[in-house]
């Protein structure tokens, strides 16, 4: 007689759940539906582009105004960049982008602001 008998741990012998061909259909259907769900999510988040993938010409899309800028820019306007500017700060190389505001005055903007996106 083994420990687990004397135990009483019998291991029982596990019947696999028949389900019939409709089941098993809609289950594929279901992780169909799933995947295209997945890539879509994928492909929409693959269209956003960066400030720094753009060049000149592109435009950008302001998504808030913050205090200092409410006279010269509106929130939900596209601006085209006419120009790039790269420069060191503490160690580090920085990269602006110029836009003409609404007042028509150039405006320079950090790339990683999180006021602009990428149109």
């Amino acid at each position: 007689m083994s420990n687990e008998e004397q135990n009483g741990n019998v291991a029982k012998p596990m019947l696999a759940e028949v389900i019939s061909r409709e089941e098993y259909l809609n289950a594929l259907e279901l992780i169909d539906k799933y995947h295209r769900q997945n890539e879509t999510v994928v492909e929409k988040t693959t269209l956003q582009k960066s400030i720094r993938d753009t060049e000149y010409g592109s435009f950008v899309f302001c998504k808030y105004v913050n205090g200092q800028n409410q006279k010269c820019l509106t929130k939900g306007k596209s601006y085209e960049i006419i120009g790039f500017d790269f420069h060191w700060k503490n160690k580090e190389l920085k990269t602006d982008f110029y836009i003409i505001d609404d007042n028509g005055k150039r405006k320079r903007q950090p790339v990683n602001t999180v006021q602009f996106s990428a149109v």
